[in-house]
């Protein structure tokens, strides 16, 4: 599957050019994405989105948050024990 194409979305459905004016900035480094967790910069980068990147990119997404999740429960515990 391609990346977005936004010109091919303006002639599909009649959209304003200016929508998409501000979404082309440069891509970051690695590193940066890194740093900021931007998993889709770390994961995809400037290749197009496949499969197996896709799955990645879920599955990395869904521990990441699960294991938020399991510190942040273990930190109202923690605090809740006082």
């Amino acid at each position: 599957m391609k990346r977005f194409d936004p010109e091919k979305y303006i002639a599909d459905n009649h959209t304003e050019r200016e929508v998409f004016e501000s979404e082309a900035k440069p891509q970051s480094s690695f590193v940066k994405g890194l740093i900021t967790f931007d998993l889709e910069r770390v994961f995809v980068g400037k290749n197009d989105i496949n499969g197996v990147r896709a799955w990645t990119l879920l599955l990395f997404s869904t521990l990441a948050i699960a294991s938020v999740c399991y510190f942040l429960v273990l930190a109202c515990e923690w605090i809740g024990a006082d």
